[in-house]
């Protein structure tokens, strides 16, 4: 299922740490070290709302094309 998902893989890991990297920035200014350690947590939710649509859309299109090679 993941043959020929290579961009999918890339824009992930690529959205992980663009996102990651502003709560590093910010939110230790605010709210000290506790902002580093919340930073990871926070942008790990925020790429997995963006992921779970693709997921899903990906598992869907997996299925179609399983019933039709059955059928």
């Amino acid at each position: 299922m993941t043959i020929g998902k290579g961009g999918s893989a890339l824009f992930v890991s690529l959205g992980n740490v663009l996102v990651q990297l502003p709560f590093l920035w910010i939110l230790p200014k605010y709210i000290g070290i506790t902002g580093v350690w919340l930073a990871v947590p926070l942008s790990n939710i925020i790429v997995a709302c963006a992921v779970m649509p693709m997921f899903w859309f990906s598992v869907n299109q997996f299925k179609r094309v399983e019933t039709m090679q059955t059928a």
